[in-house]
């Protein structure tokens, strides 16, 4: 049994060297013939057989070696293969799961912002006049958007008819939705501060910008992307001016925009307002650094300019009467200012022409058509026309706020013509500037009496119509400030003679 696997080892090395053999035995028979080219053939047969012989065992040794190493290799590969294909299935499913994971916290952002824009935008959609009284039957609140009439903006104050002059290059007369494009490659522009007087529609405007974005209407004006935040900084300055404020994150999540979702029972996600202003995605909008007491401002402004320092990539408004502004307004200021102008023609007819066509399709329970349009158009004419024909009231038409007052009388009385006597036109606005204004925007006066203000500035302005002479008339418009200080003095001094007169001159130029 042993002998058996032998044989055929042995048949295999007889059979490969018997061609070796054969040739060889050829060659000696064909050499001993003296056949030469029969030897010579023989012989190289003899060498090829010899050479093939060697080859072929190079060529086993070489395959088989070959295959031994190739297989160890495959299978080392295949082990290989199999843990990247292990490994990719796992950081596959794993993508799937982070995938899902962002969409649906994409998801739930984009529902929360959607319900916070829908709160803020509802906060300003009504075009609510501060001090002007609501008549019993009378729709006072016409829809902002559709009465609203673009505000110009300018750099140089005594444009807009104030004492002062302050300019920034490549801007004269411009509108917000302007600044706000530019904002994007001019940081001068994400610090804005807007001054007016009262009643030129500061406020008006905010109310106006946060509303577009609040809707996701900017693409109208072509303008970036924001989310809007408006702050009434009359109501909220004690916060701000305390020892220890919030921080601008804190203070919008916790005052403004959980205050204004607290009837959903919905609370602000972590870090979404910080990660807006970080990103440049907000728009904050403080209205009314004059409506804050004159001790508070300081600590107030050094607030606000610390919040725009550190969150420069976001846009920041802030409006104010000028005097307020320009005197108690001590930290480090916006880096740009403008100015609101008054009402030109233009903006007169379409701001009353509007406000009649909004108040004729809401006297018909919404509806509109060319009938509508036409009874709007014959009332705005009306008053148009008395305002052109009155200097009195063509003087006072520029500001957005007795325009209103305006037009509402002239509705209130079916169209019947405004005050003959200025006394009476009059009484109504100075009720409005002297006190319910300053009192329903919790500004503090010196004198706390509406009679004693109005008639500390009665006095003085008989004291200038008695200036008026036979050869000039309107001698009474001008008077120098150190007179009209000795005038407020001596009107004053009937009611209160420590109240500083100054300071009572600032507000009543401010109010």
């Amino acid at each position: 049994m042993t002998q058996e696997p032998e044989t055929p080892l042995k048949l295999r090395k007889i059979l490969s060297w018997s061609s070796l053999g054969g040739t060889g035995g050829l060659f000696i028979n064909y050499l001993i013939k003296q056949d030469w080219v029969m030897a010579a053939i023989a012989l190289t047969c003899f060498v090829l057989a010899a050479i093939l012989g060697v080859f072929g065992a190079y060529v086993k040794n070489f395959l088989e070696r070959l295959k031994e190493t190739l297989a160890k290799k495959g299978a080392e590969d295949a082990d290989h293969f199999l843990e990247g294909m292990e490994h990719l299935q796992k950081k596959l499913a794993a993508k799937s799961s982070q995938n899902g994971a962002l969409k649906s916290a994409a998801s739930q952002l984009s529902d929360f912002e959607s319900k916070y824009l829908e709160e803020q935008k509802l906060a300003c959609h009504e075009d609510r006049a501060v001090g002007i009284r609501e008549i019993e039957g009378f729709d006072n609140y016409p829809v902002l958007q559709e009465i609203f009439v673009p505000l110009r903006l300018t750099v140089n104050a005594k444009e807009a008819g104030y004492d002062r002059h302050e300019s920034l290059e490549d801007y004269k007369t411009t509108q917000i939705w302007d600044l706000l494009r530019n904002s994007q490659n001019r940081p001068k522009l994400k610090q804005i501060a807007i001054h007016a007087w009262g009643g030129f529609g500061k406020t008006t405007l905010l109310k106006h910008l946060s509303f577009v974005y609040s809707a996701r209407a900017y693409g109208k004006y072509n303008a970036p992307k924001f989310v809007p935040f408006l702050i009434y900084l009359a109501g909220c300055y004690q916060t701000l001016s305390q020892d220890n404020p919030p921080t601008l994150p804190e203070f919008l999540t916790n005052d403004h925009v959980n205050k204004l979702l607290e009837d959903q029972d919905l609370v602000a996600l972590p870090d979404w307002v910080l990660n807006l202003l970080r990103e440049g995605q907000a728009l904050v909008m403080f209205d009314g650094f004059d409506e804050i007491p004159i001790s508070e401002r300081g600590k107030v402004s050094e607030w606000l300019s610390t919040a725009m320092q550190k969150y420069r990539k976001s846009v920041f408004i802030v409006t104010s009467r000028p005097t307020a502004y320009r005197e108690n307004y001590t930290a480090q200021k916006p880096s740009s200012s403008f100015w609101i102008e008054k009402f030109d023609q233009e903006q007169r007819q379409k701001f009353v022409e509007q406000w009649y066509l909004c108040q004729e399709i809401m006297a018909r329970g919404g509806r509109s058509g060319r009938d509508v349009e036409r009874a709007a158009k014959t009332k705005a004419k009306s008053l148009l026309a008395q305002i052109k024909e009155r200097p009195e009231l063509d003087a006072i038409a520029g500001n957005a706020l007795l325009l209103n007052m305006m037009v509402r009388y002239h509705r209130d009385e079916l169209g019947a013509k405004l005050p003959q006597r200025k006394v009476d036109l009059y009484q109504g606005i100075c009720e409005l500037q002297l006190n319910r204004r300053p009192s329903l925007r919790k500004i503090e006066l010196l004198l706390k009496s509406t009679n004693q203000r109005q008639e500390v500035l009665q006095f003085v302005a008989l004291e200038m119509m008695k200036r008026a002479t036979n050869d000039r008339e309107d001698g009474f418009k001008q008077i120098h400030h150190a007179d009209l200080l000795s005038k407020l003095k001596i009107g004053l001094d009937k009611f209160d003679s420590e109240v500083n007169v100054e300071q009572f001159l600032a507000q009543m130029v401010d109010i």
